[in-house]
């Protein structure tokens, strides 16, 4: 019962891998107890393949994820904030294959009402940590292209730049962080330089001075952007 058939050597034909349960609309490929829309299930590896054959170099093999408000029959435009879709990485946490739990997932949201001249979007890429079930935003690319790692709904923003062969170095910004943007200098800068700012998050390589003012002994005061020593003091 619920085997799809086919054509066997002229005779109906029907597989236990190939199963639609009619009262659930579930389509089972490698399983007879499908448990969402579209199941594919193997004992090994599960692999799908999309290909295309063209001389056309802009057409690819495509996967789409579409959005729509209301129902099919009477849909309206998605607003800001409607997930358009979602990647979920699952895995069995219990002996039986329904016992799953989403440890990891990629999400895509429209950031304003959708209209033939307005799409923003953007995109949120979510982790578990160890020892936990709660599943929260790590990292997400804004609708104005900004890559923001670390949200106030989750983690403190932190890079770890990992060596070749040994060593990690962490780059953090305080819980508290305040809003601002640094801007690097477009040079490399000269051996012994510094980087200050003007400011406003502007950077610029300066020298450090590294000889004092006046004599043996005199306490140093700004002179001029310089080291000044006097004798007096």
């Amino acid at each position: 019962d619920h085997q799809i058939q086919f054509n066997n050597s002229s005779s109906f034909g029907g597989c236990a891998q190939l199963y639609w349960d009619h009262v659930n609309s579930y389509l089972g490929l490698g399983c007879s107890n499908p448990i969402v829309n579209f199941e594919i299930s193997s004992d090994t590896a599960s692999h799908s393949r999309i290909s295309s054959f063209s001389d056309t170099v802009g057409n690819g093999s495509g996967f789409t994820f579409s959005r729509g408000r209301g129902t099919r029959a009477a849909c309206t435009p998605v607003t800001s904030g409607t997930l358009l879709g979602v990647i979920n990485f699952n895995g069995v946490y219990q002996n039986n294959d329904t016992d799953t739990i989403t440890g990891v997932q990629i999400k895509g949201f429209a950031d304003e009402t959708w209209s033939g001249t307005g799409s923003g979007s953007y995109i949120s890429f979510i982790t578990t940590a160890t020892a936990s079930v709660t599943k929260t935003e790590r990292m997400r690319i804004t609708s104005a292209g900004v890559l923001q790692i670390g949200l106030a709904t989750g983690a403190t923003g932190k890079i770890n730049l990992v060596g070749t062969t040994s060593g990690t170095v962490g780059l953090s910004v305080a819980d508290a962080a305040g809003t601002w943007t640094m801007k690097l200098p477009t040079t490399v800068g000269t051996s012994g330089y510094f980087l200050q700012t003007d400011g406003t998050g502007v950077t610029t390589w300066a020298a450090a001075s590294a000889s004092p003012g006046g004599s043996d002994h005199q306490i140093q005061f700004n002179n001029s952007s310089s080291f000044g020593g006097c004798a007096q003091l």
